[in-house]
């Protein structure tokens, strides 16, 4: 979805259209590459999406008036994530166990991101990189939440439109970033997205793999195991 919303955003690709190649393009190089290609192509998208998301939020903040015009824009309660506990939307309490719950579920047990860890070459390099990936944990107030606030005070001041608040990034990728960035950062959110894809692809074969087809064949070796898996 949010792969062919971008295509739609920056490029006029009909939606259905755009959800179909991300899905092809996905699967083919997860098929072709495995777990490896997932992974590199992961690191590699990172390091894009992280700079393309500083940049944003650098020049959106320039195009406003700096910090204090977009506090004073949005209002200070979009800064405040404990709100009452009558709150229709988010009530603090929701917002203190929900997120650990979902969280040790999701980080901790979820083969899509468990498999990472799986592949460390030992025990030191899965402790390390569980590490690294915590403290990246802290990137997305900047990557996403401050850039999700500028396209909100730019649509008040009427800098900016868009449909729908999923198009809120790609639209602002399109307006605020030079050609040449332009190009760059909308191939690395787009890989992004199909690098999570390709994740639930190889986790997915995974699973089936290990868990249904060996119970079902045990005497299968591996090359075959692989082989079903693909």
């Amino acid at each position: 979805y949010a792969g062919a919303v971008v295509f739609q955003t920056l490029m006029g690709i009909e939606f259905w259209s755009g959800a179909l190649i991300i899905v092809l393009l996905t699967g083919a190089y997860t098929i072709l590459g495995g777990l490896r290609a997932v992974i590199y192509t992961d690191a590699l998208q990172a390091i894009v999406l992280i700079l393309g998301s500083l940049t944003i939020s650098a020049i959106g903040l320039m195009k406003i008036g700096g910090w204090d015009n977009l506090v004073t824009s949005v209002g200070p309660g979009h800064f405040n994530m404990f709100l009452p506990a009558d709150h229709p939307e988010f009530p603090w309490i929701g917002m203190v166990f929900a997120p650990p719950i979902i969280g040790i579920w999701y980080w901790c047990t979820d083969q899509y991101i468990v498999q990472r860890v799986l592949a460390a070459r030992n025990e030191t390099e899965a402790r390390r990189g569980t590490i690294f990936a915590g403290y990246l944990k802290l990137l997305p107030i900047f990557l996403f939440f401050i850039p999700g606030l500028i396209a909100f005070a730019m649509v008040k001041s009427g800098q900016l439109n868009y449909e729908s608040s999923d198009q809120a990034f790609p639209t602002l990728v399109k307006e605020l970033l030079p050609s040449g960035m332009r190009g760059l950062v909308a191939g690395g959110l787009l890989a992004a997205l199909m690098s999570s894809l390709s994740s639930v692809f190889n986790s997915c074969s995974t699973l089936f793999t290990i868990d249904i087809y060996q119970k079902l064949k045990p005497e299968a070796d591996e090359k075959k195991l692989v082989l079903i898996g693909r």
